[in-house]
């Protein structure tokens, strides 16, 4: 089978920063960072630098998306023997237990983090993220709550929130969530659009009116967002 360098005739300086340009970006494609970045690390891991260690992270939770373990372990391995005793690389780990199903054992690493450093943000939310993936919303719920009530400038943790909320139909709540994200970042067009849905399902005339607006603004932010123009034509 023909390598991603040469059925796309790019370099591995171009792979490399392809790679970069999606972490910069928080592109979630998972699929692509794995063909591109398992040949980067195979074959030129070498020429890479220090970049090879983001590099290693990167890949690692690309595969963990795509169900494939065996790349996963061997990223992380290398990872473990550059970085020993480091509280990121044991959320690595804690993520790898998550994706083979063992919570309990990935709730023990996260709570091992959290015990020397409590205000590990990352092992928080993966403790959540596994509330979540356990199905208890309500739990999940008050951890997130809790945990906005020590860092309230979270946007991430927000979003989420506003999403579980959403999930279990309290739209009041959710959209309180969503008003605190377009407090925290008034020009994402996103947000307002979110925020507009959710007063539409809420219903009643001054909801709708409200969610017209919000609906507008999007518009008058991105023009090109077609979920907001046909917000305003519902």
């Amino acid at each position: 089978m023909a390598s991603v360098a040469e059925m796309y005739d790019v370099s591995w300086e171009d792979m490399r920063d392809k790679l970069r340009k999606w972490r910069d970006e928080n592109y979630r494609n998972s699929e692509q960072i794995v063909e591109v970045g398992e040949e980067l690390i195979s074959d030129y891991a070498s020429k890479l630098g220090d970049d090879i260690w983001i590099i290693y992270e990167q890949v690692m939770i690309a595969a963990l998306d795509c169900s494939r373990d065996d790349l996963a372990t061997l990223c992380l391995q290398e990872l473990r023997k550059q970085f020993p005793g480091s509280h990121r690389v044991k959320r690595l780990t804690g993520m790898r237990l998550e994706s083979l199903e063992r919570y309990e054992d990935a709730n023990r690493m996260y709570d091992a983090i959290l015990q020397e450093d409590a205000t590990n943000t990352a092992a928080r939310k993966r403790k959540i993220a596994i509330l979540k993936a356990l199905g208890k919303t309500t739990e999940a719920i008050r951890e997130l709550n809790e945990y906005l009530e020590q860092f309230v400038g979270d946007q991430e943790a927000w979003h989420e929130l506003a999403e579980l909320y959403i999930n279990e139909h309290d739209y009041g709540k959710a959209a309180f969530c969503l008003e605190e994200l377009m407090m925290t970042n008034p020009h994402n067009h996103l947000y307002c659009q979110h925020y507009a849905e959710v007063k539409y399902t809420q219903g009643g005339l001054e909801n709708l009116e409200i969610s017209r607006k919000y609906f507008s603004q999007s518009l008058k932010l991105n023009n090109r967002n077609m979920r907001a123009l046909f917000g305003l034509y519902m």
